[in-house]
């Protein structure tokens, strides 16, 4: 209650609303019809579906949601909803969700595709969807079944998701409420579909730490194009250098270190990259 009396969240019609008389009273979203609408949200479109409206081939809908999601001119696109497609067992599988909004999210290049409803952490990947069963807000937790079909990923823990897009790059992120990493992934796109993961390699790219905030270890990511001497810093609110990561020639590629702050007070960190003439700062931030 505290968290989300702090925070602004749109919510989805679930399988406890009864009709949705008070849903709608509480949550007053320009809805289309039922209770389903889309919005933006810097360079993302989500999708809200009401599971509890007809969805079916033929239904208002169903040719809404396609209607929206062709129209979009975002490069990055979502949907959520309550039941989950394919999860780690507790419910069933929504043959709804695998039958009619699997085939929008192949065709639009819908990215994750978010549900609750299972109160665990579970991640299935379907013709490169990514489906996240996100349903450890706080209820008493479930087993997940690992071995579910597409299911790549489970956990029975508290937690919660965070989703950084930085261009033409998404970080996704499950966390326990200790910032503990339980998954995470990267998807790469332009802004007609899927990109191989190489192309980052024509630019120096210098990557959103992940998680953010942190405690006390987080990671950081970039990319170079060529053979160059490359550092990488951190340095506190004050300018001073706290850690060196990187001091050496690299072979272009991309790389990953991870940085373990357990030995420094809370607050705000900057890491920078230099790589030629190439330099980026970016913000991170500690918390204990």
């Amino acid at each position: 209650m505290t968290l989300l009396a702090s925070i602004p969240y749109q919510a989805a019609m679930g399988n406890h609303e009864g009709t949705g008389q008070l849903f709608v009273k509480y949550f007053p979203y320009p809805f289309v019809a039922g209770r389903y609408w889309s919005f933006d949200y810097g360079p993302a479109h989500f999708v809200v579906v009401d599971q509890y409206t007809s969805y079916a081939t033929g239904s208002a809908q169903l040719t809404w949601i396609e209607n929206d999601l062709a129209s979009t001119a975002k490069p990055w696109k979502f949907i959520y909803f309550h039941e989950p497609g394919w999860s780690a067992g507790g419910h069933g599988n929504s043959t709804s969700v695998q039958n009619y909004i699997q085939p929008l999210c192949e065709q639009y290049d819908v990215s994750i595709v978010f549900a609750g409803h299972n109160h665990y952490y579970a991640r299935a990947v379907v013709n490169e969807i990514h489906h996240v069963t996100t349903g450890g807000g706080g209820a008493p937790l479930y087993s997940p079944n690992p071995s579910n079909p597409n299911v790549v990923s489970t956990a029975m823990a508290y937690h919660y998701c965070n989703v950084e897009i930085n261009g033409g790059t998404l970080h996704f992120t499950a966390l326990k409420p200790d910032s503990t990493i339980l998954d995470e992934f990267t998807i790469n796109v332009t802004d007609i579909g899927p990109l191989s993961t190489s192309s980052t390699l024509d630019n120096y790219v210098l990557y959103p730490a992940y998680p953010n905030p942190f405690n006390p270890t987080t990671n950081i990511e970039f990319s170079i194009p060529k053979f160059e001497f490359v550092t990488l810093k951190v340095y506190n609110i004050l300018g001073e250098e706290v850690a060196t990561l990187v001091s050496e020639r690299l072979a272009a590629g991309s790389y990953k270190y991870d940085w373990n702050a357990s030995d420094l007070a809370i607050g705000v960190y900057m890491y920078r990259l230099q790589a030629g003439e190439f330099v980026d700062v970016k913000k991170m931030i500690l918390m204990k």
